[in-house]
């Protein structure tokens, strides 16, 4: 028994509405129109306590005492036989060890070249 996963003699036929052609012209609008918003970005300070609330939490004891549960129970998982799980807590390990500096990256991301 097969399947046939696409027909070709009909993928010529396929038309778009123009609701879908509209909504992406609006899409494309507002990606440019909010583009300047995105550069103005790295001026203010508005958020800057927030950020150094993350950060010392990301940075301090509580940052590394997650990385720490989270690299323990990959650990577990690997004596159960729970590979995919392992994998998946020891990515989190990782990602909470590096969580300052991807903070970090994010918030002062920019633009190249402009």
């Amino acid at each position: 028994m097969s399947i046939a996963i696409a027909n070709i003699e009909t993928l010529s036929e396929v038309e778009t509405s123009n609701k879908t052609k509209y909504l992406l012209i609006a899409l494309a609008v507002a990606c440019v129109v909010f583009s300047s918003i995105a550069l103005a970005a790295g001026g203010g300070t508005e958020w800057q306590a927030v950020y150094t609330t993350f950060d010392g939490w990301l940075k301090g004891i509580p940052g590394k005492t997650i990385s720490l549960l989270a690299f323990g129970y990959s650990v577990y998982n690997i004596t159960q036989q729970n590979f995919t799980m392992a994998a998946g807590a020891f990515l989190g390990a990782v990602l909470m060890v590096n969580a300052g500096a991807v903070l970090d990256l994010i918030f002062t991301a920019g633009i190249p070249g402009l």
